[in-house]
């Protein structure tokens, strides 16, 4: 079987650790013979080098960067590449599905952002979580099937389709051998350290738990270490964040470390 991974939006460390976690235990799988064609921009081939030998990479124009040109490159020519590669079937990391595909695809439903209430600040970003939205309601009406990585995920979507999908299932990150290689006695544990790894965007709550270190701290006389591991793409919401650390009385306690490598992230990960 070939299956085609979509990881055009999939730059961020989390998503990468998702991804590459179904890609490895399809490829692991005892049962069945599994060829990868992996979708996702040049510069973010290195995310997903440890399939080179198993996969086939199709990559867009270099001037594909915005998310608008890259879903219009994705709804324009995407599918026509995918059927000149044999694909079997296609598993979109963007949560979307192509338009007019014969091929059998599942959306990955991995970001609330526009699904999210007053989250999209700004006109340019308001039509971004407007369109994301209708084309996760595409998704349902279309009748391909929908992965959820939560429950929250797949009510958020049928929810705004007004509708149920006709497939859908609650699908949860795969573990790859980089993960397991930190065995727990190779790996010096550190009591009372809290590890967070994602895009530090506005919707994924970092105040929240802040909050909760400076409540253990203050309430409960537990001091806790919080790393918060991953960019800043906001760097208004990364002032804002640092400011409340502060205002918390937290600042010795929480460390924004920002992007390490896979390797390092995951020793992090084993420490915590």
């Amino acid at each position: 079987m070939k299956i085609a991974v979509n990881a055009l939006s999939t730059t961020g460390q989390s998503g990468q650790v998702v991804l590459g976690g179904h890609m490895a235990a399809w490829l692991n799988h005892p049962d069945c013979e599994v060829a990868l064609v992996i979708v996702c921009h040049a510069d973010n081939r290195d995310a997903f080098a440890v399939f080179s030998e198993q996969a086939a990479y199709i990559s867009p124009p270099s001037d594909c960067k915005g998310w608008l040109r890259r879903n219009l490159w994705a709804r324009t020519t995407l599918l026509g590449l995918l059927q000149q590669a044999g694909v079997d079937v296609i598993l979109d990391g963007t949560g979307m599905a192509l338009p007019r595909c014969t091929i059998p695809q599942v959306a990955y439903a991995m970001n609330p952002w526009a699904l999210v209430p007053d989250v999209a600040k700004g006109a340019a970003n308001q039509l971004k979580a407007a369109l994301q939205r209708r084309g996760y309601k595409a998704v349902i009406t279309s009748g391909a099937g929908l992965a959820g990585l939560s429950q929250y995920m797949i009510d958020a979507y049928t929810q705004n389709a007004g509708q149920p999908p006709i497939l859908a299932d609650v699908i949860y990150p795969g573990i790859d051998e980089d993960i397991l290689s930190f065995k727990v006695d190779s790996v010096e544990r550190r009591p009372l350290q809290v590890v967070s790894v994602s895009a530090m965007a506005p919707h994924k709550g970092v105040e929240t738990l802040l909050k909760a270190i400076a409540d253990l701290k203050h309430r409960h006389q537990t001091a806790v270490e919080c790393r918060l591991i991953g960019g800043w793409p906001d760097t208004n919401y990364e002032r804002a964040m640092r400011d409340l650390v502060e205002k918390l009385g937290i600042g010795s306690q929480v460390h924004f470390v920002g992007y390490v490598h896979r390797k390092e992230m995951f020793l992090e990960l084993a420490q915590a």
